[in-house]
């Protein structure tokens, strides 16, 4: 069975209705790639307009007795989620913390923990003249 037929059968399985946006409860913890501006306004210019939502990403559903590869790939993403879950949840709402930093090219991994109560909106985009994806020198 080719990659496709797989893909098909196992999208034939999944008989649970997707959540619509108004079933689903807003996302509190966001993991963000992107690089710090030094800009007050807008700190943080990052890849995509609201990150991953950690706290959505769901956990792997590992079946069966047979210790295979995929099965300790699989329990290592979900540990990963885990660890990131757990420093997130140190942050108060409405604070970030920048995890990892690329010295070379500036380049960044944030956990944002939203405030809910102020309902906070991702920025879409930003126009910053002049930015670099490189540090100066």
């Amino acid at each position: 069975m080719g990659i496709r037929n797989t893909v098909l059968a196992a999208a034939a399985l999944n008989t649970t209705a997707p959540a619509t946006k108004e079933d689903r409860a807003p996302a509190e913890f966001y993991l963000n790639i992107g690089i710090e501006t030094g800009d007050p306004q807008f700190p943080f210019l990052d890849l995509h307009k609201s990150g991953i939502a950690l706290d959505r990403v769901p956990e792997h559903e590992i079946r069966g007795d047979a210790d295979t590869p995929w099965k300790q790939f699989a329990a290592s993403q979900d540990a990963l989620k885990a660890a990131m879950m757990q420093e997130a949840e140190t942050l108060q709402p409405g604070e970030t913390r920048v995890i990892a930093r690329d010295e070379d090219t500036g380049i960044c991994i944030q956990l944002r923990r939203v405030n809910l109560t102020k309902n906070e909106q991702p920025v879409v985009a930003v126009q910053l003249n002049g930015l670099s994806f490189r540090r100066p020198e």
